[in-house]
C-alpha cells in the first residue's frame, strides 16, 4: 500500500506556551532502581506567576505588579492590598509596565480594586502598562476607565 507520508519529516513538536500539556516523561532505564523522571522543570504556577512590590506612603501607595494577572494569580493581587487603608484623598498609583499576560480575572481584580479604592474616598490611577495590557484595555474599552485621558 502506499502511504502519503512515507518520506515525509514530522512535523517539529511546538512548546505549549500555556504549560498546559502534561509535561514529558523520560523513559524509565532498564533495572530495579531505575526511575522516571520529568524532563524539564514544570512551569511556574499560581502566585509565583505574579509578584506585587508595594510602596506606601501616607498620601500615596504605588503597586508593581509583575508577571501574569489571570484568573489563578488575581487573589495575590488583592491579598497584598487586603491591609492597605484606602481613605479620601489617598492614591494608588497601579504600575502594569512588567504584566506580561492578563485575563478576564486580572481585569476583575483591577476593577474590583478601583470600585473598593473609590467606594473610600481614595484615587486609583494606572500609570504605566505594557504594550500587550494597553492592547487589551483598548479593545475592551477599560481604557476609558482605567486610562482616562491617557489615549494608550
Amino acid at each position: 500500500m502506499n502511504d502519503p507520508l512515507a518520506g515525509t519529516e514530522p512535523a517539529p513538536e511546538v512548546p505549549d506556551p500555556v504549560g498546559t500539556r502534561p509535561e514529558p516523561v523520560l523513559p524509565a532505564a532498564e533495572g530495579p532502581s531505575a526511575t522516571t523522571r520529568p524532563a524539564e522543570a514544570p512551569p511556574a504556577e499560581g502566585p509565583a506567576r505574579l509578584r506585587v512590590a508595594l510602596s506606601e506612603r501616607p498620601e500615596r501607595v504605588l503597586v508593581e505588579i509583575d508577571g501574569v494577572l489571570d484568573y489563578e494569580t488575581e487573589g495575590r493581587l488583592r491579598g497584598a492590598l487586603d491591609g492597605v487603608a484606602a481613605q479620601p484623598g489617598r492614591r494608588f498609583v497601579l504600575d502594569l509596565s512588567r504584566v506580561g499576560f492578563l485575563d478576564s480575572g486580572g481585569i476583575g481584580a483591577l476593577l474590583a480594586i478601583r470600585r473598593g479604592v473609590l467606594s473610600r474616598g481614595g484615587e486609583l490611577a494606572v500609570t504605566e502598562v505594557s504594550p500587550m495590557v494597553a492592547r487589551l484595555l483598548r479593545m475592551t474599552g477599560l481604557d476609558e476607565v482605567l486610562l482616562p485621558g491617557t489615549g494608550c
